[in-house]
């Protein structure tokens, strides 16, 4: 369980600083994901 959510945040993540390279990639990557799910 924990697996799959360490990669879906991952995934998101990744996706999330893709689609925003403007903020940084410490705080705002997790909060994006939120935002954006």
């Amino acid at each position: 369980m924990k697996n799959c959510l360490l990669l879906g945040a991952l995934l998101m993540g990744f996706t999330g600083v893709a689609m925003a390279q403007s903020v940084t990639v410490d705080v705002p990557s997790g909060y994006k994901v939120v935002v954006v799910s």
